[in-house]
């Protein structure tokens, strides 16, 4: 099974369990207050939008080669 992190450089780097890929966002929810600093972040594929609905079991990271979406329960059974 993939790690979900990776050392690289002395920095922990994440990696999609499904296809490898280090290219994460964080999922931002609620309604954004926008700017251009979130513009620039979403533009650079650093965070992803949500939604308005919350839950207690939302996924926090989304690979944005595969689509696919992490939360802590991912991460967990990643690093078994």
């Amino acid at each position: 099974m993939l790690s979900l992190f990776e050392r690289k450089n002395n920095t922990m780097t994440m990696k999609c369990p499904q296809c490898g890929s280090e290219k994460i966002a964080d999922i931002l929810y609620g309604y954004p207050g926008f700017s251009p600093e979130l513009d620039k972040l979403l533009d650079k594929g650093k965070v992803v939008l949500g939604g308005c609905c919350i839950t207690d079991n939302d996924p926090l990271w989304r690979c944005t080669e595969c689509g696919n979406d992490i939360n802590e329960e991912t991460k967990k059974r990643s690093e078994l």
